[in-house]
């Protein structure tokens, strides 16, 4: 071969060279659209993407086509992006791990995407994941079958458009923040079941409206603070429901951080936090139902809007310190399980009943409403009961509800390890009067004689058996002496009041 040859054969391998490299995309990546034109449901087989390669480790894998996939998976990709825009597809990863820089479900304008993972593991890396991504779009994301999602960077569910996530029972999920609803075009909407670690904070109603739901005994776990309604004109709910399923975030939970927020703890469920803020700066409503709220710090009620804790159904709120400030309003039965100061409003009972704080209680400036619609304590008329000390002031207001209109009897509303103080303000109905024992108030009307226990204008055998009828069925009513129980010494008291006459 002489030199001239050679020469020349270097030139066009050169030039082929220059031609090849200038020819590839500026970026390094090439998108690859599912079509399903091969085997229809392998995804490492070529003949299923357009162009007719495997989706590489600079490539998007995307699913377009308005249709329902079926990908099974028999390695462990990596790509730079997986798109599912507008498309339902179910990805089969079985014990596969499924890696891409950026995920996106639902994309642009009217795209509805849908992805399932089944089984196996999902990572994200460095870009957040987006379902929802743009204003109108929805995406939704289920992850079942035992599989696994690791997001290290943002979860965000609703961007700018309509997100769901779903995480069943026998799932996990790690994300680093996440939110639900972010920017205000947004809603974002999640179900868990499964058990979801949120590595930094929780914002439910970021700018848009968000909305988690707790159930089935689904756990999260919140490694700093969670936010529901949390910048100006967001909305935000969360509700954690039945027996098993819990949240515990390390830091503070606010309801109504700047946006409105509402919470619902439900039928055995239980929140665990650093501190619970409701209505730290707009209007927010948090519900105990039968379930169980546990902070480490105190829980603030209405801070600078208005906030109202409602229990029921013996809903439990446990605190070193609960206090209600003007704004602030509790309201139901159940349990404070701790000192209560009040500078709001206090209601017992929905409709009437007792509220119980084991603490001590403190009342200054606050107001305390007792209805009375009946002679039975916490069935028919409202009681505040307390454990420790109670210190009295503020504002009392007693009303008769339900067309009740009793001539003679009394009331116990206060009941209390020790009673010190008065109400500084007393609204009684007409007729009323007030007494402050030490470990009790009393409001009456007419000339009460105690042994007079059927209240029937007579002293007779006849209040000796009503007196052991609710003794014995342990009838409030029927603890004379105000300890708190059913002895000797109210059969006593009874017999000193019968035998001195009305």
């Amino acid at each position: 071969m002489n030199m001239n040859t050679t020469k020349i054969r270097s030139m066009l391998l050169l030039g082929g060279l220059a031609v090849a490299i200038g020819t590839a995309p500026a970026t390094g990546q090439i998108t690859c659209e599912w079509f399903a034109t091969g085997d229809g449901v392998s995804f490492e087989d070529t003949l299923n993407w357009l162009p007719n390669q495997l989706p590489g480790l600079l490539d998007e894998a995307k699913f377009d086509n308005a249709g329902s996939q079926t990908v099974n998976f028999a390695t462990s990709p990596i790509n730079t992006t997986a798109s599912i825009e507008n498309d339902t597809v179910q990805f089969n990863l079985g014990v596969q791990t499924y890696t891409v820089t950026e995920l996106i479900v639902g994309d642009r304008l009217t795209d509805v995407g849908i992805l399932t993972v089944n089984g196996g593991n999902l990572v994200t890396t460095t870009t957040p994941a987006k379902i929802g991504r743009n204003s109108p779009a929805s995406g939704s994301l289920i992850i079942t079958g035992g599989a696994t999602m690791t997001n290290q960077r943002d979860l965000q569910v609703g961007a700018r458009g309509d997100g769901y996530f779903q995480l069943d029972a026998g799932c996990t999920a790690t994300s680093l923040i996440s939110f639900l609803g972010k920017n205000p075009t947004a809603t974002g909407d999640v179900l868990i079941r499964g058990s979801w670690t949120i590595q930094n904070s929780l914002l439910i109603g970021n700018d848009g409206t968000g909305t988690m739901t707790v159930d089935s005994g689904g756990d999260v776990f919140v490694g700093t603070e969670a936010r529901v309604g949390d910048n100006l004109f967001s909305d935000g709910t969360l509700t954690i429901d039945g027996a098993g399923s819990t949240m515990t975030t390390t830091a503070a939970t606010t309801i109504g951080n700047f946006g409105t927020g509402s919470l619902t703890v439900s039928n055995g469920g239980l929140l665990t936090t650093a501190q619970l803020k409701i209505a730290d700066d707009a209007p927010a409503t948090v519900l105990v139902d039968g379930g169980t709220i546990v902070d480490s710090i105190g829980t603030g009620v209405g801070n600078r809007a208005t906030g109202t804790l409602t229990l029921a159904n013996g809903g439990t709120v446990q605190s070193p310190l609960v206090t209600v400030v003007p704004l602030g309003t509790i309201n139901g039965s159940g349990t404070i399980d701790g000192p209560l100061v009040n500078d709001g409003q206090i209601n017992p009972g929905s409709g009437t009943g007792t509220l119980t704080v084991t603490g001590n209680f403190s009342q200054t400036l606050g107001i305390l409403n007792i209805e009375i619609g009946g002679p039975n304590a916490g069935t028919d008329y409202d009681q505040l009961v307390v454990s420790g000390m109670a210190t009295l002031g503020g504002t009392l207001n007693v009303s008769l509800i339900n067309g009740y209109n009793p001539s003679n009897d009394q009331f116990v509303i206060f009941q209390g390890g020790t009673v010190t103080g008065a109400f500084g303000i007393e609204n009684l109905p007409t007729g009323f009067t007030i007494t402050y024992e030490a470990d009790r108030v009393i409001v009456s009307i007419g000339g009460v004689c105690v042994a007079d226990f059927n209240n029937d204008g007579l002293l007779d055998f006849f209040d000796v058996l009503s007196f052991l009828d609710a003794f014995a069925s342990g009838n409030p009513q029927a603890d004379l002496n105000g300890d708190g129980l059913f002895d000797f010494f109210d059969v006593l008291t009874f017999l000193n009041f019968w035998s001195a006459g009305c």
